[in-house]
């Protein structure tokens, strides 16, 4: 992980500062795995990422910097680098549901969707292969 020091400005953000507190408490999945191994993610599991994402301006305000298929600029690009690692510490990597919920935070940002409860978005989720609908509703 890089050091921390280096992104001072950061630090007005409480789930910065709770990466190294949560890192030490994380179960993480440490074995080597194949894609083909990790099992589908639970929808309400990824849902609930989403709503964690949406719920931060300064998330939103990353991921919405450059059009769907833009580049983002570095500085937003290193906050959206620790706030995958605070996501992996806090809902863990038995699944890929933070890289899952990560790849429609652009679309949600530039208002391709309305917003985390979309059914537009519900359903393009159960579409995915790479999530179930476990039939859970997030809160």
């Amino acid at each position: 992980m890089t050091d921390k020091t280096m992104f001072t400005e950061m630090d007005q953000y409480q789930w910065f500062n709770d990466i190294d507190e949560l890192s030490k408490v994380a179960k993480l999945n440490t074995s080597r795995r194949l894609m083909s191994e990790i099992p589908p993610a639970p929808l309400s599991l990824v849902l609930t990422i989403i709503k964690d994402m949406t719920s931060r301006p300064e998330i939103m305000a990353a991921y919405g910097s450059a059009p769907v298929k833009g580049q983002i600029e570095p500085e937003e690009g290193y906050l959206l680098m620790w706030f995958s690692d605070y996501l992996t510490y806090k809902y863990g990597n038995e699944t890929q549901a933070v890289d899952e919920a990560k790849s429609y935070m652009r679309e949600l940002a530039n208002g391709v969707y309305i917003g985390p409860d979309d059914p537009k978005l519900r359903a393009v989720l159960i579409a995915d292969d790479d999530i179930y609908d476990d039939g859970v509703t997030p809160a």
